[in-house]
């Protein structure tokens, strides 16, 4: 969202330079005061006879920049509420002593939720060889035999598992690893800590330009 942002307003930057929001009358007493060269009166004077309907009513680049600006601040706006509801004591993620939208391991150890990993339980299921479409029911079915024992999936005895779907094996306790299960998603944008870090990486250096 940031790149993005960023883009649009160095595009924005490029547009615009090409016709200045002002009028040949302008440029010329810039000229006559030396602030402009000759060279670059006659290509800003050159830009305006060329398209001489932007040459004064011209108010795209404020609108862009305030549509966009507009847009950021409510897309930043929407994540810092995110932040601050699951913050909240309402929530019980956070001691009240702490301040609103502070983050820490603590916090974010007690976020943890067993049936975060009820995909994890499908992929494993997948590796087995079982089509998706009937590991999607199967985990179904493990989620509600976690609800109806009020037992945590990763809890549950594998006697109990095998009960839900007799191709589970014992190396089923892998996925309820959460730091294992955060790893596995190592694609480009994924939450493994190496894709993590070449995002941020990425940010340093447009931060340098």
């Amino acid at each position: 969202m940031v790149v993005k942002h960023n883009e649009s307003i160095y595009f924005d930057r490029i547009l615009y330079k090409q016709n200045v929001a002002g009028s040949i009358a302008f440029a010329q007493s810039n000229a006559k005061a030396d602030i402009l060269t000759l060279e670059e009166f006659e290509k800003l004077e050159q830009s305006l006879r060329e398209n001489s309907m932007a040459g004064v009513p011209e108010r795209g680049l404020v609108l862009e920049t305030l549509q966009w600006d507009a847009m950021f601040m409510q897309h930043i706006s929407r994540w810092i509420e995110d932040l601050i509801i699951y913050s909240a004591a309402e929530f019980g993620l956070v001691h009240y002593q702490q301040y609103p939208v502070h983050l820490s391991s603590a916090k974010t150890k007690a976020a943890l939720d067993p049936f975060m990993l009820a995909t994890d339980i499908a992929d494993y299921l997948v590796r087995k060889r079982v089509s998706f479409r009937e590991t999607h029911h199967i985990s179904g079915r493990y989620v509600a035999k976690s609800k109806e024992t009020s037992i945590p999936m990763n809890e549950l005895s594998f006697e109990q598992l095998r009960a839900t779907d007799s191709r589970f094996e014992e190396d089923i306790a892998e996925a309820y690893v959460y730091q294992t299960t955060v790893e596995r998603r190592s694609a480009k944008g994924g939450t493994s800590k190496s894709s993590v870090l070449e995002q941020i990486n990425k940010f340093r250096l447009l931060r340098q330009r």
